[in-house]
């Protein structure tokens, strides 16, 4: 069983995780969560311990084992830790959403979008223009993913793309950052400058990525090397969900969105019991996320992706809730 570490590397400035013994390292990130998780993900194959070592001295800090008897801990403790760092009770999921998953699952409510508005930020995309065109005048979960899923089996993915984040956005500020994220730049004047090439191939990468290597994997690879300028992950945690929408909207492989609405509302209503926080940016978050709502589906024989939804529409029954937008 193989052990992994954590190091920091001061020639280039990123954190690696490495196999003991290795010349090389099995993979090299920005921050040294993102490490950490590549680390783990690896030990988790074969059984071995993880050891994070410290920026400054590299040091060990700390050491977990994955998958075979830790000495150190007790069975009962290990057998309770979850991803979130919690215990017992404390995943139970609060009364609002359990009263909501007690009952039949929702359907999204569809809205309205603006096709003036947006027509213009893919007018030097004709796939997507067509797609656009195409679209009705009011959206929901399931007419994005009809969209989505046809327009990835040809490749179209711009066209598969910008219905994502009319939904995700669909007024205010959306166009223009759509138009942020396909140019790279976040200026008015980005109307008028050439599309970024390579985004059509890290979207793409994306999608493969959730398909075929679920959702953790693809949320470090758009987080990571795979990021596109202007994307964060409260945007493309919705791509890859689309993405992976491949028999339906709310399957067991459907990756959970993560975005602001989401996780405040998480925050809000684990507050008695400390507050579980969860960052959009954060792929350790991401994985907790997963780990936090497979605890509060299942008593309900509920998946990720119908959680996710029970929470964004507890969200929309606020007064103050606005589209989903964040």
């Amino acid at each position: 069983m193989p052990d992994y570490d954590v190091q920091y590397n001061k020639d280039t400035g990123d954190w690696s995780a490495k196999r003991a013994g290795a010349s090389k390292a099995a993979g090299r990130y920005d921050s040294q969560a993102d490490a950490h998780d590549a680390a783990r993900g690896f030990a988790e194959r074969s059984g071995g311990e993880m050891r994070d070592h410290r920026k400054d001295n590299n040091q060990i800090r700390n050491t977990d084992t994955i998958g075979k008897k830790d000495p150190t801990r007790p069975r009962d403790e290990r057998s309770a830790v979850n991803d979130a760092g919690r215990t017992g009770s404390a995943w139970a999921a609060p009364a609002a959403l359990a009263d909501r998953l007690s009952e039949p699952g929702p359907t999204q409510r569809a809205f309205e979008w603006n096709r003036s508005k947006w027509l213009p930020v893919v007018h030097d995309a004709p796939d997507a223009t067509e797609a656009l065109e195409a679209l009705p005048d009011r959206l929901d979960r399931a007419i994005v993913r009809d969209v989505v899923q046809a327009n990835l089996t040809i490749d179209r993915v711009l066209a598969a793309f910008i219905p994502v984040l009319i939904w995700g956005g669909p007024g205010g500020y959306g166009p223009f950052r759509a138009r942020s994220i396909l140019t790279g730049i976040r200026r008015r004047a980005n109307m008028t400058a050439p599309l970024d090439e390579s985004i059509r191939q890290h979207l793409l990468a994306g999608a493969n990525a959730v398909r075929h290597s679920g959702a953790r994997e693809s949320f470090r690879l758009m987080n990571n090397e795979g990021k596109v300028k202007y994307l964060g992950g409260a945007f493309f945690t919705k791509w890859i969900a689309f993405s992976s929408m491949v028999d339906s909207i709310d399957g067991p492989d459907v990756a959970p969105i993560l975005d602001k609405r989401v996780s405040d509302w998480i925050a809000a209503g684990t507050a008695g019991e400390g507050s579980i926080r969860l960052s959009p940016r954060s792929t350790r978050d991401y994985r907790r996320y997963r780990g936090l709502l497979d605890s509060w589906g299942t008593p309900y024989g509920r998946s990720r992706a119908q959680v996710e939804l029970a929470i964004f529409e507890l969200t929309r029954d606020r007064p103050e809730a606005a589209p989903r937008a964040v």
